[in-house]
């Protein structure tokens, strides 16, 4: 075989194997819009921006992006559940109040938020929960989100084994998405309720009718008002 036959066979190749992976993604996409069909423009608007070559997978995507994104899906969900990674104060330092907003005008079935802070974002975290105008500002913008928090260490200890999560969204137990910060991705997946996010969300309900200690209800002014007046 002659090397132009060999650089033919090569090029070949590689056109079936461009070919072979567009035709997956396109199935896989296609099968995403239609297992959730409440979610199609969300979704339709996430598909678009991912790379071929890492499906489901969105780089340099900054904060204001991502929220752009969650406040997409608010749109059509009936529930939310979500997991934040940094203290109070972030989004009032990302001017976050917008997607708030949304979330507190949407009418839903649920709404709840775990804030889930690493160990050294402790002592920021209870600045935080002591600050009268960060509290106010995420209060006046969330509305009626249950809202918990807990630590890492906290996480680790009450679920062994689990990896710790990044910050996400879970719509409807059916749209995630999932967001790293530090390295500007952002992941998103249309998943099924035996989904292991689905499960931690089922415990983290679970641990909320126990009273578990190591998650703290957060409650705003006027819950607190209305506790010690009854």
């Amino acid at each position: 075989m002659t090397d132009q036959s060999l650089r033919y066979l090569a090029d070949t190749q590689q056109s079936v194997e461009r070919l072979t992976r567009k035709i997956t993604y396109q199935d896989r996409a296609l099968t995403m819009l239609i297992d959730a069909p409440r979610h199609n423009e969300a979704l339709t608007e996430l598909i678009k921006a991912s790379i071929n070559d890492n499906f489901r997978s969105i780089p340099d995507v900054g904060v204001a992006a991502y929220l752009r994104v969650l406040s997409l899906a608010i749109n059509h969900a009936e529930r939310y559940e979500g997991i934040q990674r940094n203290p109070f104060r972030w989004y009032r330092d990302t001017d976050a109040g917008y997607y708030l907003d949304a979330l507190r005008e949407k009418t839903m079935i649920a709404k709840t938020r775990l804030v889930l802070v690493d160990d050294d974002d402790v002592e920021a975290m209870q600045q935080d929960l002591a600050d009268p105008a960060v509290m106010e500002y995420y209060w006046e913008h969330t509305g009626n989100v249950e809202t918990y928090w807990m630590t890492v260490s906290g996480f680790r200890m009450t679920f062994p084994g689990r990896d710790v999560p990044r910050d996400l969204a879970l719509y409807d137990r059916q749209l995630l998405i999932a967001y790293d910060e530090s390295k500007l991705i952002l992941k998103f997946d249309v998943v099924r309720r035996e989904a292991d996010v689905c499960q931690l969300f089922d415990d983290l309900m679970e641990m909320i009718s126990r009273g578990t200690p190591a998650l703290k209800r957060v409650e705003s002014a006027g819950s607190r008002s209305a506790s010690r007046s009854m």
